[in-house]
């Protein structure tokens, strides 16, 4: 989001994200998946940080916020089942060897049976929840728009930016577990979306920030695919019948499991200390301060689109295996 488009209150950004989530959610229900299941988990994601900045706390605003918490938990499944077929499918078409093919053959067969029983579940929650209500519930909210001030905005950020702080401390704390690097990237999103609110409300500065976060946001995003990936792979091998059948195949799998274990690992680990590191936290502190040495700060962070690696010498490519 550039810092100059036009700008929008609060207010006006929970109706605008408000109508286009409704219409993705209109989508999803007549069966559309893949880009429109990450759109809609990524529009409620907006709404709800746009939600946190009206001025009202109330129980009504409390049952959305929870709402729209279940609009992502309901088609997350579905959303990881698409992700992992694309690379199950890749790694399909990558193998020679016809016994490695046969396997992920098994594999590829087994998400597709579970992603038909999600997205069809997914669908009937979907029109229970009744999103399509939901313009009129906000309406009861706060009906006049209302423009939060830029230190209202800005404590928000603060407070993102502290949470992620503290979830990055315990993700690199002791020894790194899948749990806490998943915190952490929950919190860049969550971080990333603060931003990009305050940018969207007038607040300028904010897109060097943003295009360092989309960045790590996209590393552990790959991470975090990789993952389900092998926790599926490992669920459609569970089999003791096609285990005894298909021993060889099997092994494959066995083997690819480990070794993606084992790099997985690797992987968090080089992202975490990329993000410990980068100097865009300088900028952001600065940012937040509302200093004067913000415009020389900008001129100073870096066009990359991944976060940058401490030692000068360092590379800026991160490669996940």
């Amino acid at each position: 989001m550039a810092d100059n488009q036009a700008t929008s209150s609060p207010s006006e950004l929970v109706r605008k994200y408000s109508q286009k989530l409704i219409t993705i959610s209109e989508r999803v229900v007549d069966g559309t998946g893949g880009k429109a299941v990450h759109d809609l988990r990524v529009s409620s994601r907006r709404l709800q940080q746009a939600l946190k900045a009206v001025p009202a706390r109330n129980k009504r605003l409390r049952a959305i916020l929870r709402k729209l918490s279940r609009v992502r938990k309901t088609v997350g499944t579905w959303r990881n089942c698409d992700v992992v077929l694309q690379l199950l499918m890749r790694r399909r078409r990558a193998s020679r060897d016809e016994s490695v093919r046969r396997a992920w053959d098994f594999v590829i067969e087994f998400v597709e049976k579970r992603r038909s029983v999600e997205s069809r579940r997914a669908r009937r929650k979907l029109a229970k929840l009744d999103l399509g209500s939901l313009v009129q519930e906000l309406s009861k909210l706060n009906p006049q728009p209302v423009q939060a001030s830029r230190t209202e905005l800005l404590e928000g950020t603060d407070a993102a930016w502290r949470k992620w702080r503290n979830a990055l401390d315990n993700a690199v704390a002791g020894t790194t577990t899948p749990a806490s690097v998943h915190r952490f990237r929950i919190a860049t999103k969550r971080l990333r979306y603060s931003i990009e609110l305050a940018g969207a409300s007038g607040i300028e500065g904010s897109e060097p920030l943003l295009t360092w976060l989309r960045g790590l946001q996209d590393m552990l995003g790959r991470w975090h695919d990789r993952r389900e990936l092998n926790r599926i792979t490992a669920e459609a091998i569970a089999n003791p019948k096609l285990l005894l059948q298909e021993t060889q195949a099997m092994a494959q799998l066995l083997a690819f499991i480990d070794d993606r274990k084992k790099r997985a690992a690797k992987d968090a680990a080089l992202i975490l200390q990329k993000a410990r590191n980068a100097p865009e936290q300088e900028h952001l502190a600065l940012w937040l301060s509302g200093t004067p040495a913000i415009q020389q700060a900008q001129s100073e962070v870096p066009a990359s689109t991944e976060p940058s690696a401490t030692p000068a010498n360092a590379s800026t490519n991160v490669t996940l295996h």
